[in-house]
């Protein structure tokens, strides 16, 4: 990529909304993707001098392994070198293999030293089943696929090949919006995509557009994967707009040849247009997007395929403006389809009216999916995107805890309510999804013998500790009251906090650290 498609993809990513909302609720994400892109630039730099082994591909591997420690979902980055030293020919095989091996060499050292600064803590055995083992997601996966999980590997409710952790309709409904969030970039991939259809062959045998490629075909496959063995979140598709906006751009300076003075020009001028249109988008709450004023402000741009055109076209224009905006009462379908079918519409219609003016249609369909894009995300983008409680309810739940002693412990469903008050997480496991991962066989004998101080009951309590619900009901009723709670629309909260009598004894509480992980 050169410096300048570099320089644009990454204003574009940083100052795409969804990241500046993902960004700052999962803050391991822009340090992955930082991790991740830094480690591809080192391993195509050492790949640069063909047959000659180099320190960047070491270091391309360290890096790669500190970005697995963000997050392990970037073992797409291994998988990607694999497959495309299996598919480059630009070396010798032996070259290849050697790169291969320097490369691995540098993810070893760095998880090396991480499983012998933990081993203080940790056993072995653990360590080797525990995240920081790369192995150990791909063997515990595999044996989900194959079914033959044994009960301290399987994950809640699973069976077969399907991890049910999350509703094929949550699953869809987080790609859709995902795509409609980024949609002006898809577009623009798709087209770049179009325009090189006969010339991607070609294009792939060069090392940095090879790699890319492959990168994106490994990480849409690895989450298609995802989402049909357990289910897909929002924050994941920022991980698959990195590999696409990099091939994006890389295309699209080629076709456009990116010139120094028109990035000057045009991308202060849409950067200012998009979140102009966000704005109001956001501050109109009357408009429930998309609405028929979006569908006509959007038909905008066939003003200037028609202003020299007949009158028949311009009726032509109008029959289409009557066709979107008697769309959403007709058709009964989602956001995501009436968007998708409104852009189809429109773009087959300029494909009619201006066949002879391809510049002018590709001009205009990149323009409406910036405007799809920034009307859709002011407004579906606010404090309470992808927020389960609202910002009162945090506010009371914490400020019924904060009185208690820091020493408390909590059980709960989310990890925001002992990190907001200050309190402890129950058995020290700071996120409630690794009870949902792992079977501790200890788990109802603590609940008996050191029970939580509270129990927040939200709407995740019940499906991250599905392997103990039956206990925990048990306990609410005999040794818990309810303290208060919350209606909170459709995700109600309920403190309840451990009755005096069934406090253990002090000398219990000593024990407790023990029982951390």
């Amino acid at each position: 990529v050169s410096q300048r498609a570099g320089l644009l993809a990454a204003a574009v990513y940083s100052l795409l909304p969804f990241f500046i909302v993902w960004g700052v609720v999962v803050k391991t994400e822009p340090l992955a993707i930082l991790l991740a892109v830094l480690s591809s630039y080192l391993f195509l730099l050492g790949m640069k001098q063909s047959n000659t082994l180099t320190a960047p591909l070491f270091w391309a591997g360290a890096v790669a392994a500190l970005a697995f420690l963000a997050r392990q979902s970037t073992l797409y980055l291994p998988v990607t070198v694999f497959l495309f030293l299996l598919i480059n020919r630009s070396g010798s095989r032996s070259f290849r293999l050697s790169a291969f091996a320097i490369y691995a060499a540098g993810a070893m050292v760095v998880l090396s030293a991480v499983g012998l600064l933990y081993s203080r803590w940790m056993p072995l055995s653990r360590l080797l089943l525990s995240p920081l083992n790369p192995l150990e997601l791909l063997f515990s996966r595999g044996l989900h696929v194959l079914g033959l999980a044994p009960p301290a590997l399987r994950i809640a409710d699973s069976s077969g090949f399907r991890i049910l952790d999350q509703s094929p309709a949550v699953t869809l409904e987080a790609w859709q919006t995902s795509l409609l969030l980024s949609f002006f970039i898809i577009v623009v991939w798709f087209w770049s995509l179009f325009h090189y259809r006969r010339t991607l062959f070609s294009l792939c045998r060069h090392s940095r557009f090879g790699y890319l490629f492959i990168w994106v075909v490994v990480v849409w496959t690895m989450y298609i994967f995802q989402s049909l063995q357990r289910g897909f979140f929002n924050q994941y598709f920022l991980e698959i707009l990195t590999p696409v906006l990099l091939v994006t751009v890389s295309l699209l300076g080629m076709v456009t040849r990116m010139e120094k003075s028109s990035l000057h020009l045009w991308f202060p001028a849409g950067v200012v247009l998009f979140f102009l249109i966000m704005l109001v988008s956001r501050v109109a709450r009357w408009v429930d997007f998309p609405v028929a004023l979006n569908y006509w402000i959007g038909l905008l741009p066939l003003v200037l395929v028609l202003h020299k055109r007949p009158w028949k076209n311009w009726l032509a224009a109008a029959g289409l403006g009557l066709l979107l905006f008697a769309l959403p009462a007709v058709v009964h379908v989602g956001k995501f389809w009436q968007i998708l079918i409104v852009y189809m519409v429109f773009c087959l219609s300029l494909s009619i009216l201006a066949a002879n003016q391809p510049r002018l249609i590709s001009a205009a369909a990149v323009l409406l999916a910036l405007w799809l894009t920034a009307c859709y995300s002011g407004s579906r983008l606010s404090p309470r995107f992808e927020g389960v409680w609202s910002p009162a309810t945090l506010k009371q739940v914490c400020q019924t805890l904060q009185p208690e002693s820091k020493q408390s412990t909590i059980l709960a469903g989310a990890s925001i309510w002992a990190f907001e008050s200050g309190l402890q997480p129950y058995l020290n496991i700071a996120h409630p999804t690794e009870m949902q991962r792992r079977f501790r066989s200890d788990f109802a004998d603590s609940l008996l013998q050191r029970p939580p101080d509270f129990i927040i009951v939200d709407s995740h309590t019940q499906r991250k500790y599905n392997r103990y619900w039956d206990v925990i009901a048990r306990e609410l009723k005999a040794r818990y009251e309810r303290l208060a709670s919350w209606q909170n629309d459709d995700a109600p909260v309920a403190i309840y906090r451990l009755m005096q009598a069934n406090v253990p004894r002090p000398n219990t509480f000593a024990h407790r650290p023990a029982l951390c992980r």
